[in-house]
């Protein structure tokens, strides 16, 4: 559907111009919502359909509200409706070139794409007929693939023309036909009925936003699969080393050892393989698109029989830390930053809230009703006490928990707190704000919008916004420029949440809008606080009145750094944290 503003004629006088100012508004707004629903890469019109709504709000009708309304939902309707079309029609599908063969090893199928790329390595294709390889090396290394792959082995990744100096080798993956339904590939149906074996290869190069690292398909070792996938995500060698934790010398030689198991001897030629194989090792190993290293939710079940997902990282016989997340980041944590916790001997327990990541939403979620969830937690986990932290908006979390745990929680501690939200203050040179603002506002629009953002999900259209958000953040801005890693990691825990749910999300925008009712006299723990001087997000000030009356123990403001303290410096202030006195004062 497209949208026209209507204008009105240029003469009109300027009291009928104020009179449809409303419904060039209500064209606009639609002609956003439409463009955003419409373009599986478009994140910007979301962006500013919540702008309009959000300035004009109080100037528009019940009427105009509920037609804005209900093209919210409709939008939303046309962005499910267009995925379910895209996975129907395979465009979301890794594209594959393939051949399949018969119980005899026979050619029962093949498509062009497979044909242009294998020809140059046979004698030609023609159904009926076995394949006939050029070379004694490619035979013996295709027929020993299928006959491990008959027996049982499962997907082999195949490596031909491996023997031409200086020709550049061919890889794809063989497997047993009997595996392809359900798989996702878009193959004849002949294909996926009678194929006893089936080889495919990537069609085309895809985007490493696609990327699924599957480090036994392709024989890799797991460290070595985590420096090539690194590298695949545009790391050069000593940024994907210091990513991972290792020194330049240690990522050189697993570099080195991937090089002689691929048979190549250039970055770029390796970076182009994994790239194109990565897609089809994610299908053929069932795989989902998910963080690298992701390490598996945990579970609680409470005595109501709901559930609180949560990671552990660090060191497992470490000193306990409740870690309580923001709504939309969920509890992956990357591995540099466990490794250092592991050092540090923390255990940090990541908790995700109701609605928020693996957790069974509540619909009646209160920061108090949170509060005594958490109590259960501790108990099934055998905890008797515990050090609390949280960032940005846990902060309410943390404290109600804090009051209602009293002695059990031996110190809190929070960074970038955001505890008071100014729905009156104007946020629109603020992008981040102002979008948290109008969902904070407005309640029609929370569920719409946050829904709407979830049917299109990808880390492209996430990586979109979270660099809009921070254009006026100049500090926050400067870290990610410096360390990509940061960057990559920050999409990974945004996509590990949102992809499962936004209904806590949707709740504790609620919540917020409402104000949080905290009693400071409640709780009897130190607090320590993290601020960041240049935080545009929880701004200084904002924040230092906000946290005033909980009279920290201490608070720390790192000069010149911005919202992002809380992930870049997680474990040196947890460290901070669980070394601080435990007595106020």
């Amino acid at each position: 559907m497209s949208s026209v503003p209507f204008h009105g004629p240029a003469d009109i006088t300027g009291q009928a111009q104020e009179a449809r100012a409303p419904y060039a508004l209500l064209s606009d707004v639609i002609a956003s919502l439409y463009a955003y629903a419409a373009d599986p890469e478009n994140w910007e019109d979301l962006l500013r359909f919540t702008e309009l709504v959000d300035r004009k709000e109080e100037s528009l009708s019940k009427d105009l509200l509920a037609e804005i309304s209900r093209h919210l939902e409709e939008a939303a309707r046309l962005a499910e409706e267009r995925m379910a079309q895209s996975e129907a029609s395979g465009t979301q599908r890794p594209p594959a070139a393939f051949l399949a063969l018969d119980g005899r090893g026979r050619l029962l199928n093949f498509n062009e794409a497979m044909a242009a790329q294998l020809s140059p390595l046979t004698g030609g294709f023609e159904e009926g007929a076995a394949l006939s390889w050029n070379a004694r090396e490619d035979r013996k290394a295709f027929e020993e693939a299928l006959k491990a792959v008959r027996e049982g082995a499962g997907a082999r990744l195949v490596r031909l023309n491996m023997h031409a100096p200086g020709a550049m080798p061919v890889f794809g993956f063989l497997l047993e036909g009997a595996r392809l339904p359900g798989m996702g590939l878009a193959l004849p149906q002949q294909v996926n009925k009678e194929a006893a074996a089936v080889f495919l290869m990537p069609a085309r190069p895809l985007s490493f936003d696609e990327e699924v690292l599957s480090a036994s398909l392709l024989g890799l070792s797991p460290a070595e699969a985590r420096l090539v996938g690194g590298l695949t995500r545009g790391l050069a060698l000593k940024e994907a080393a210091r990513a991972l934790g290792i020194s330049p010398n240690t990522a050189r030689n697993q570099l080195a050892s991937v090089f002689e198991k691929f048979g190549l001897n250039r970055q770029g030629d390796l970076i182009r393989h994994v790239a194109e194989l990565m897609v089809l090792g994610a299908h053929l190993s069932g795989a989902r698109q998910a963080p690298p290293e992701s390490d598996a939710r945990l579970y609680v079940e409470l005595p109501d029989g709901r559930r609180l997902a949560y990671r552990e990282y660090g060191a497992r016989e470490g000193k306990p830390v409740l870690n309580l997340v923001p709504a939309i980041t969920g509890s992956f944590l990357p591995r540099r930053k466990s490794e250092a916790l592991q050092r540090s001997g923390i255990r940090l327990i990541r908790v995700e809230r109701p609605g928020t990541g693996g957790s069974t939403f509540d619909p009646h979620m209160t920061i108090q009703s949170f509060a005594k969830d958490l109590r259960s937690f501790m108990d099934a986990l055998g905890l008797e006490r515990a050090v609390l932290y949280g960032s940005a908006s846990a902060a309410p979390f943390v404290l109600a928990a804090a009051s209602e745990l009293g002695a059990r929680v031996e110190r809190a501690g929070l960074t970038a707190p955001r505890i008071d939200v100014h729905l009156e203050k104007d946020y629109r040179n603020n992008p981040a704000l102002s979008f948290y603002g109008s969902l904070i506002r407005n309640g029609w629009l929370r569920r719409g919008a946050l829904q709407l953002l979830r049917q299109k999900l990808s880390r492209k259209v996430l990586s979109g916004m979270m660099q809009r958000f921070f254009q006026g953040a100049p500090a926050d801005a400067a870290l990610l420029k410096a360390d990509p890693a940061l960057r990559e990691e920050l999409l990974d825990a945004l996509y590990d949440s949102l992809s499962l749910q936004v209904e806590g999300v949707i709740r504790e925008s609620e919540l917020a809008s409402g104000g949080y009712q905290l009693d400071p006299t409640q709780i009897r723990c130190p607090l320590h606080v993290w601020l960041g001087g240049e935080d545009t997000q929880v701004p200084l000030e904002e924040a230092r009145e906000g946290i005033a009356r909980f009279s920290p123990a201490s608070l720390r403001v790192f000069e010149g750094e911005g919202h992002l303290i809380s992930a870049a410096r997680l474990a040196g202030i947890l460290d901070e944290l669980v070394h601080a006195p435990s007595k106020a004062g």
